[in-house]
């Protein structure tokens, strides 16, 4: 079996509407390339589009990786690539904010421990079950982990209270992702 594909052959079994999860450290581990090249697709062909994009952190700088995504975005006044993500920190990206803020795109925030955990509870297929955050703006009861408006009207990532022997926990809702052939 071939492991080394080409990047246009392998970014092909991405489809509209996916949920691409990405991790990175500004631009440590980004996959800088992989994030262009499917833009690049997109702009080629229309397709994919729509897509959602979850992050541990945030797989961009000032004009590079997802930020320049969002540049180039606002440049071409077309926002059919990216419907929404789930950033944990957008302090280094203007364009990202941008797109927050003008409501281009519908926009989430988990902190960093509760992004991290929720890859690996998606991994195991468990719950991200936790009391960060409870009393503060990602509570539910505050004004949940919504950053915009197109976000709090969608609501494709959520958290619930619940209550597990009597103490309050948070449960992080994030869309349903895929890999090979297992939805988890």
């Amino acid at each position: 079996m071939r492991k080394v594909v080409d990047i246009n052959d392998a970014l092909g079994f991405i489809k509209d509407g996916s949920v691409i999860a990405v991790s990175g450290f500004n631009m440590a581990t980004t996959p800088e390339y992989l994030l262009l090249k499917l833009y690049e697709m997109y702009r080629n062909t229309g397709h994919p589009r729509d897509l959602f994009i979850v992050a541990d952190s945030l797989p961009a700088a000032r004009n590079r990786a997802l930020d320049l995504v969002a540049k180039l975005m606002i440049e071409d006044n077309d926002f059919g690539f990216i419907r929404g993500f789930m950033l944990t920190f957008l302090g280094v990206a203007p364009n990202l904010q941008r797109l927050v803020i003008e409501n281009r795109v519908e926009a989430y925030a988990f902190p960093i421990g509760v992004a991290t955990r929720w890859f690996r509870n998606t991994a195991s297929r468990t719950p991200t079950i936790t009391k960060v955050g409870l009393g503060t703006f990602l509570d539910p009861r505050q004004d949940g982990v919504y950053l915009n408006d197109l976000a709090r009207e969608r609501k494709t990532c959520s958290v619930d209270v619940v209550s597990i022997n009597g103490d309050e926990y948070l449960v992080v809702q994030l869309p349903k992702t895929q890999c090979g052939s297992y939805t988890w």
